[in-house]
């Protein structure tokens, strides 16, 4: 796995000093119990032990030589994060390792001694077996430790980096770098927690201030569509207080014309009077209860759209004028009206 530039939090960061023991004495108790499961390991045939399965310790692959270079390793990295808040906690299923949990996300830490293939010098001894037979390459423990880490599937991007003594010259480099990646892992994540907090907040106030603005809409058209039904209630109120006042002057007129005719007024024509009263009455748009100054008041005083529409359909109506007759066609140069025909669309669209 290639190395994986990290930038460490500065001294001032208000943190101790990650510090790596000399000594196997003292050690963090996840650290003494790698140290112990380490020991009672048998090696494999490269040599080396293996601890990958225990639950309370991370996963370590190293020599023998190495066993006490990764026990004191873990204590500084353990103990430096637990300085920040990152504890190491033991896994909950048996066939995984021990990993460092903050902000509800896993990350799990390797130690491994690798394997390096180193080619062979040429001995007189093997000048005596053909070229063939001679051994070109051979592989042995590196002597310096890689410690790696990963962010569990779900960890979203994807985390994984390691760190080569190799690389970095010593394993104290080694393992300030390896506590700078966790916490610049976990700092990177709570910020991008924070931004898409904030920005689910600002999407939140723009929707807010969409539907602010929508109502507003809503609310001025309603505005304005009771103001066009309270218009159209008063002009139909004057068209029927003016009916109505037509309809009582030509009853007077007919009962001053009768008594002027006749000198008194006939039981039928008496009767055809009052008839003619009570629908002139029933006209005013008074009889109507218009207007009502809170009902039917003008919009943009009360600035309300939730008051009671004003009722032009209860209001009287002027009875409507008879129809005009149509005009009759004119007619024929020598005979009589000539009936127009619609030219035949239809011919245009015929196949030939």
């Amino acid at each position: 796995m290639p190395d994986t530039p990290v930038i460490n939090p500065s001294p001032g960061a208000g943190f101790p000093p990650v510090v790596l023991p000399a000594k196997t004495s003292g050690l963090h108790p996840v650290a003494r119990q790698l140290l112990v499961a380490l020991r009672a390991a048998d090696p494999d045939p490269a040599g080396r032990v293996r601890v990958e399965q225990l639950t309370a310790v991370p996963a370590v692959l190293v020599t023998q030589g190495q066993i006490a270079a990764a026990a004191r390793a873990c204590d500084a990295i353990i103990r430096a994060l637990a300085a920040r808040g990152v504890p190491f906690k033991p896994a909950r299923r048996s066939w995984q390792s021990g990993y460092f949990e903050s902000q509800r996300q896993r990350v799990h830490l390797q130690i491994e001694e690798p394997i390096e293939t180193v080619a062979v010098a040429v001995t007189a001894a093997m000048k005596r077996r053909p070229s063939w037979d001679w051994p070109r390459t051979v592989q042995k423990p590196a002597g310096q430790l890689v410690v790696s880490i990963r962010a569990e599937p779900a960890c979203q991007p994807p985390f994984n980096a390691a760190w080569k003594e190799a690389n970095l010259g010593s394993l104290a480099a080694v393992v300030e770098a390896v506590v700078g990646g966790i916490w610049q892992f976990y700092c990177e994540r709570e910020a991008r927690q924070l931004a898409e907090t904030k920005r689910e907040q600002e999407q939140q106030q723009r929707w807010e201030s969409e539907r602010e603005q929508l109502n507003q809409r809503q609310q001025a058209e309603k505005r304005e569509a009771l103001e066009q039904k309270r218009k159209a209630a008063l002009c139909a109120a004057a068209e029927a207080w003016r009916s109505q006042r037509l309809l009582e002057d030509f009853i007077g007129a007919c009962e001053e014309r009768w008594q002027t005719a006749q000198g008194a007024l006939t039981p039928e024509q008496t009767g055809w009077i009052a008839w003619a009263r009570q629908v002139a009455s029933g006209l005013s748009p008074f009889a109507a209860g218009y207007p009502d100054p809170v009902r039917d008041a003008w919009v943009g005083l009360t600035g309300s759209t939730t008051a009671t529409d004003s009722h032009p359909g209860n209001l009287p109506r002027f009875p409507p004028l008879p129809e005009m007759p149509a005009p009759a066609a004119a007619p024929g140069p020598t005979g009589p009206p000539v009936q127009t025909q619609p030219y035949p669309f239809w011919l245009r669209h015929q196949r030939h």
